[in-house]
């Protein structure tokens, strides 16, 4: 782990035991409701065993629900110990790593206190008042943004220095990412702890609706990942076709990833472009293997067919709700920086800047691959084509971020290790960041290697 990453957890630890060396003598003064909070523990227990991953980065569960109504019927300084026991059994229970069994049950008792504070801050000083008073409203609504927002935030956090990726890109994301379930969860909270306070074992009537609340965002996750896996699965069949382009798709959607990173676009927007880059080839599904395994120069029809193939693959990406903004990338990531590209002629800024990227990255990925007209180029050579196209064909920044990202991180792409080189003059070890004394020698060209990343258009 980064120690970046291991310093901000053991803060966490520490802020969590501060927090529970300070609540908990004043609860334990008046005496502990047992019952409660073995009910509301199990509860909790119960909710953690059953998590659904939302995204690339995080997982969400209905247990927010138990914290919530906790706070509320029992106070903060006890819910932080429902929180630390129900989370540490079931990471444990799950076989997580010793440092995400400490981490999460060190983030909860932190998210439990804030939001805690905020209620208890909030609340009028009434007493004994009950749990649906309105005037509780303001405070009960503190409560629930509190949560939501300090839970995201240091899972967020965590997340981010441990792989080297802003926090602050992930945290938009990572609001929004089940904030609808999330509210209606923290609502049948609020409800628990109403029906509690009337009727304890009311609350047993409210885990239909919490089970179906798990269900319905368990359904859209499996119904998300199976469409994304079978458009990817398609892509894949398609790049089968052809031996000299099998994982293409692959290939373009990693160096995409890379590009996009070093650009600083939004997880959500990696996200997003990656899974189009893994299907910017779609629509070749329904071009002749005649066409595509040609080596020869393509005839106007033949070259008509295959600037049809971004239409076509948008087309089927975009009836799927899913892929209705990743299909906008699909259709124009042929288009050219100076307007001449296909289907629409657009330029410049006008191309969806995820088109752009991916233009780059195939680009990149088919001068370096072999093809049955042509030999691979080397990285060198095609970093040289992409360079002397930049404004002309792609988007000068795209170009230079690949570039950046080849220098930055040569081992994740193939062949970037002689692609970083280029970066400098021929002959000159150039040494690689982050690695001092370690160098890289510039190989000669080699003799006898031409061709571009695509066919060129038949005259006319």
């Amino acid at each position: 782990m980064r120690s970046a990453a291991r310093a901000y957890i053991a803060l966490t630890v520490a802020a969590a035991g501060a927090v529970l060396w300070y609540m908990t003598p004043r609860a334990a003064a008046d005496g502990g409701p047992w019952l409660e909070l073995v009910a509301f523990t199990v509860l909790a227990l119960v909710a953690e065993l059953r998590p659904v991953t939302t995204s690339r980065h995080g997982v969400w569960t209905v247990v927010a629900a138990f914290y919530v109504a906790a706070i509320m019927v029992l106070g903060p300084a006890w819910t932080v110990w429902v929180a630390l026991v129900a989370s540490g059994l079931a990471d444990i229970a799950i076989r997580k790593p010793w440092y995400k069994v400490t981490f999460n049950a060190a983030q909860y008792v932190v998210t439990v206190a804030a939001a805690g504070l905020a209620y208890s801050l909030l609340s009028p000083d009434r007493g004994p008042a009950p749990v649906a008073d309105l005037a509780r409203g303001p405070a009960i609504a503190a409560m629930v943004a509190v949560y939501y927002v300090v839970n995201v935030s240091q899972v967020c956090t965590v997340i981010g220095l441990s792989q080297e990726i802003s926090p602050l890109r992930l945290v938009p994301g990572a609001l929004k990412d089940a904030i609808l379930m999330y509210l209606a969860t923290a609502a049948l909270g609020i409800l628990v702890a109403v029906v509690y306070e009337a009727f304890p074992f009311g609350i047993v009537l409210l885990l239909l609706p919490l089970l179906m609340v798990h269900y319905a965002l368990t359904s859209y996750t499996e119904l998300k990942r199976e469409t994304l896996e079978t458009l990817a699965l398609l892509a894949d069949l398609i790049d089968r076709r052809d031996a000299y382009t099998y994982q293409h798709s692959r290939r373009v959607a990693r160096t995409a990833e890379l590009i996009a990173r070093e650009m600083g676009l939004s997880e959500d927007d990696i996200a997003e472009l990656s899974s189009a880059a893994r299907i910017h080839d779609l629509g070749k599904v329904g071009i002749s293997n005649a066409i595509l395994h040609k080596p020869d120069t393509l005839s106007p029809e033949e070259w008509d067919a295959i600037k049809q193939h971004p239409v076509a693959g948008s087309d089927i990406a975009g009836r799927l709700k899913l892929y209705r903004r990743g299909a906008l990338l699909v259709r124009h990531h042929h288009e050219r920086f100076d307007g001449h590209g296909y289907p629409d002629g657009l330029s410049g800024q006008a191309i969806p800047l995820g088109a752009r990227i991916i233009a780059v990255a195939d680009a990149y990925d088919a001068m370096t691959s072999e093809r049955p007209y042509r030999r691979p180029l080397s990285p060198w050579q095609a970093v040289d084509r992409l360079r002397a196209d930049a404004g002309v064909q792609f988007d000068p920044q795209v170009v230079d971020a690949l570039l950046r990202a080849l220098e930055r991180r040569p081992e994740l792409v193939p062949g970037a290790r002689a692609a970083a080189a280029s970066l400098w003059p021929a002959g000159e070890p150039a040494a690689e960041p982050g690695a001092p004394g370690i160098a890289v020698q510039v190989p000669p060209a080699p003799a006898g290697v031409t061709g571009r990343a695509e066919r060129a258009a038949p005259p006319g």
